[in-house]
């Protein structure tokens, strides 16, 4: 039997062990590659296992996913800041705690989508 990764708009199918289960949207800060597999990270700092590619869920999630670097998407609405880091570089600090870092060109497709708002 295969599942549909969205069962709805705003639920993804993900694992957690071996038991895959339903997570709203709305509770995940940052999805990312950790040991070649791709993760959603929640707001509480537990990880589920998603078996598909960041370049196959950036196009099938709502637009409130932005693509920050090659390897994470984060969640619009649990970013916290951004923060510039000694090397010119930019991070996301996220509402409960977790950093990464944006990319070049990710940032400079965020500014342009903020600054249209």
């Amino acid at each position: 039997m295969k599942f549909k990764l969205l069962i709805n708009s705003n639920q993804l199918l993900v694992y957690d062990d071996k038991d895959a289960i339903t997570l709203s949207l709305d509770d995940i800060a940052l999805i990312t590659i950790i040991d070649d597999k791709t993760y959603a990270i929640c707001n509480n700092q537990k990880q589920y296992r998603i078996k598909k590619r960041i370049y196959q869920l950036i196009n099938e999630l709502p637009k409130h996913f932005w693509r920050i670097n090659k390897s994470s998407i984060a969640n619009r609405y649990q970013i916290s800041r951004f923060a510039e880091t000694q090397m010119a570089g930019i991070n996301i600090i996220m509402k409960h705690g977790l950093t990464d870092y944006v990319s070049r060109r990710c940032f400079a497709k965020i500014r342009k989508e903020l600054d249209e708002l």
